[in-house]
């Protein structure tokens, strides 16, 4: 497979598919660096005037992409596996499975620092259905972030849609 380019939070990222071994090499995290951990909620020297920390935005704004790429089956889910744990991908697959993405867009991205090494999100989406929410979770261990939690929020109507 050739490799293919995509733009992250503003950066070109090179994805590459490794040649098969016969067991599970990690695929690159588009977003791994950049948001080191660090030790305080939010690192003030880097925050906007209005206190808002860029880099949870540039993180949570590149996952966010990134999960959506996944859902609409623009991006394929294994490269979704190297950025998500054991109980989160199967399920993000099975929402690409149960809904149709194809016009989902991301209205807004609302960032929170939960720990030092912990980002939790929620997503403000919409499609030609309506308005809805996705949280999502990113904790940092052992150098790269993870997606560690993804939970849809759909209003009580269009919960009979899913099924």
């Amino acid at each position: 497979m050739k490799p293919c380019t995509i733009t992250v939070a503003g950066q070109r990222v090179q994805l590459v598919s490794p040649a098969p071994t016969g067991r599970h090499d990690p695929v690159q995290n588009p977003w791994q660096d950049a948001l080191p951990a660090v030790q305080t909620p939010v690192d003030r020297r880097r925050a906007e005037p209005d206190g808002r920390d860029e880099r949870l935005h540039q993180l949570a704004g590149g996952a966010a992409q990134a999960l959506l790429e996944v859902l609409q089956r623009r991006r394929s889910p294994g490269q979704a596996a190297g950025w998500m744990d054991e109980d989160t991908l199967p399920l993000v697959l099975a929402w690409m499975r149960q809904r149709d993405w194809g016009t989902t867009r991301i209205v807004s991205v609302r960032p929170s620092r939960a720990s030092s090494r912990a980002l939790e999100a929620s997503l403000h989406l919409a499609d030609r259905t309506g308005h809805f929410a996705v949280a999502v979770r990113l904790e940092h261990s052992h150098g790269r972030w993870m997606l560690t939690l993804f939970e849809v929020m759909l209003p009580p109507a269009a919960l009979g849609q899913v099924a």
